[in-house]
């Protein structure tokens, strides 16, 4: 190793700069050239500009949307920034991009900042969940309310001829001898009518027939 140099990092002064140099050493203990020396330690930067609250305004202020399939890549190194947000896309990465200049003092700063969101994809559907238990039996309803009263039913019978203009004759409602035509009737009399006209008449005798 050349003189001035050391194989322990020192610390420099106020004055002072450290500078690195490497060789590699081979498994026979061969050492190889020295490489370029590079300076570790920078000269110190010049101060920066105080910021003036008091005579500082802000010039403009710009905001600017993109889409990307990536949440660590702007979207400026895929598809470009637009000032409109566009519509929102399933798995995809909604980034904002905010630039601010501020006059301070006559002289224009810029700031530039990020945000980022992201639109999820649909899950899975979950498992059906089990069967619950069987709810409590309800309470008894109301009785309801009563119907209408019943009304009886009853069929009636007469007997009957007629003349030869079809006027009814022999109206009977208990003797049915000689008489050919059945009358009836249905109400919710029990009474059997004595009105001739209140019956469906029937013949139940034909004529006499021809000797054979």
């Amino acid at each position: 190793m050349s003189d001035g140099w050391s194989n322990i990092a020192t610390t420099p002064d106020s004055n002072s700069y450290i500078w690195m140099s490497q060789c590699y050493i081979d498994g026979s203990n061969n050492y190889s050239s020295w490489t370029t020396p590079a300076r570790l330690s920078g000269i110190d930067g010049a101060g920066g500009m105080l910021y003036d609250k008091d005579n500082s305004s802000i010039t403009y202020a710009i905001s600017a949307y993109g889409s990307a399939p990536s949440g660590r890549d702007y979207p400026e190194d895929i598809i470009g920034w637009d000032d409109t947000i566009p519509s929102a896309q399933q798995g995809k990465y909604l980034w904002t991009r905010d630039i601010t200049a501020y006059n301070n003092n006559g002289i224009i700063l810029t700031t530039t900042s990020y945000g980022v969101s992201y639109y999820g994809k649909d899950g899975v559907n979950g498992a059906d969940g089990k069967d619950g238990k069987d709810g409590k039996d309800g309470l008894n309803g109301k009785d309801g309310v009563d119907g209408a009263p019943g009304t009886n039913t009853y069929f009636h019978v007469a007997y009957a001829n007629k003349d030869a203009v079809g006027n009814i004759i022999n109206f009977s409602t208990s003797d049915p001898t000689d008489r050919e035509y059945l009358g009836t009737y249905v109400d919710n009399t029990a009474t059997d009518s004595t009105i001739p006209s209140d019956y469906t008449w029937i013949l139940t005798k034909g004529a006499q027939g021809e000797d054979g």
